[in-house]
């Protein structure tokens, strides 16, 4: 016998003492009873089952004398205030996800086995799935490929991402989306500055080249509530990205279906639209 299986059978029999001596107490009482007077074989047999039932049962209670203080602590766990809301909020959170329909739920099935621990449960029941920084990068193409009719985007802290393979592979399969679906892609470019606008003019042209409908804030007349990156997808959902450092396009990201917030994203978008102007007709008199 392998050493694996040596030790598998010592484990066993550990686990099992209790029953083994049973069996074998049991044994030597119908043995033993066998041979007293006016006592047959089939008495002592008798008797010996019934001295081994007897010490199985003994054993059971002994085992459940064990256990016992371990399933009132679970009860009282289970009778806690705050897992039970857990327990509410992951059912909650698993339904919603299952709601939101437009192709979105296996983006919220995704999110909420992986990002769970990091987030409020309530978040993700009332509509809002969460994503880590390098999650969101692959994100904006697969959402790319639910929109129907229009996206529109404001980019911000974004210097350097379109540089990157993920950014030009993203352009490609919004160039595609737009010649094949005739998908409307209007993006807003929000500066801090005219170098950072400056450094960034080649790749509003090309993004232009491709059919996107770009624009700029001019920097003079960024707000503070202006600087968020976020997309709004065919008025449905929202993905927007709190930036965290100025030089990185690297950011933990929504995806929110939630209504109010969606028309909040809208209308913030509306109000920076209304205040870009076309890349073709900027420039640093705008500034």
């Amino acid at each position: 016998m392998s050493e694996r299986g040596r030790s598998g059978l010592g484990r066993a029999l550990r686990e099992r003492v209790g029953t083994i001596i049973s069996l074998i107490v049991g044994a030597a009482v119908g043995i033993g009873a066998s041979f007293l007077p006016d006592t047959g074989i089939g008495l002592g047999v008798a008797i010996g089952l019934v001295t081994a039932v007897l010490g199985l049962q003994i054993e059971k209670l002994f085992e459940t004398s064990a256990i016992t203080p371990k399933l009132q602590e679970l009860e009282r766990v289970i009778a806690d205030d705050d897992l039970y809301d857990y327990v509410i909020d992951v059912r909650n959170a698993h339904e919603a996800a299952k709601r939101v329909g437009g192709g979105l739920e296996r983006f919220f099935e995704d999110a909420l086995k992986s990002s769970w621990r990091e987030f409020d449960l309530r978040d993700f029941a009332e509509g809002r799935a969460f994503f880590s920084a390098d999650r969101e990068l692959t994100l904006n193409e697969e959402l790319l490929d639910l929109a129907q009719s229009a996206i529109q985007a404001v980019s911000f802290g974004d210097d350097g991402f379109w540089d990157q393979p993920v950014g030009r592979k993203f352009l490609k399969a919004s160039e595609a989306a737009i010649r094949t679906r005739s998908l409307s892609i209007t993006r807003v470019f929000v500066f801090l500055d005219d170098d950072e606008l400056k450094r960034n003019l080649g790749v509003m042209e090309s993004q232009s080249a491709l059919g996107i409908d770009c624009r700029i804030l001019p920097p003079a007349q960024v707000l503070l509530a202006d600087r968020e990156d976020f997309v709004v997808y065919d008025q449905r959902w929202v993905r927007y990205a709190k930036v965290t450092h100025a030089s990185t396009f690297q950011r933990p990201a929504i995806l929110s279906v939630v209504s109010n917030e969606l028309e909040v994203y809208k209308t913030r978008f509306r109000s920076i639209l209304l205040r870009s102007v076309p890349l073709a007709d900027y420039d640093s008199g705008h500034a």
